[in-house]
């Protein structure tokens, strides 16, 4: 659970849960909205609303789910909006330059393309990427010409 006012940085496909814990008497109304407007018409947002609407949870996050969450709790006594927000890390291989050919010459030399694991366009430690699909990579011939004599 992340109190509002907070930046959560989570990977898709798990849970946030958002708490809003404002106390009051009268107890206060609370309604909660994803980027400025109330969670109940959100489309393609599986939420939960908890503990009386003292916390959200978002469930199956992808790149739809990120973005500003806010709670706005009212009473006679007044208003309060707290805000939080979602940002989905997604890794991705990228493949990237090729490596030096194999052979200086001799029509035998091949470059195997790089994969690289990225996250917003940043290599980061390919065990990141573990769970991803890798993009099919087939090497390269280079150096076709032929050696000189000796």
């Amino acid at each position: 659970t992340s109190p509002l006012g907070t930046q959560l940085v989570l990977d898709p496909g798990n849970s946030a849960l958002l708490g809003c814990p404002i106390k009051g008497h009268p107890v206060p109304n609370i309604t909660w909205f994803h980027g400025g407007q109330p969670i109940v018409t959100a489309t393609g947002l599986t939420h939960h609303i908890l503990a009386a609407g003292q916390i959200l949870q978002v469930a199956n996050l992808s790149g739809g789910s990120q973005g500003e969450f806010s709670c706005l709790a009212q009473n006679e006594a007044g208003v309060l909006m707290q805000k939080a927000s979602l940002v989905i890390q997604d890794y991705w291989w990228s493949v990237d330059r090729l490596a030096t050919c194999s052979a200086s010459c001799g029509n035998r030399g091949v470059q195997q393309p790089r994969l690289r694991c990225l996250l917003n366009s940043t290599e980061v430690n390919p065990a990141h990427c573990a769970g991803k699909v890798r993009p099919a990579v087939q090497p390269i011939a280079c150096n076709r010409r032929d050696c000189p004599s000796r």
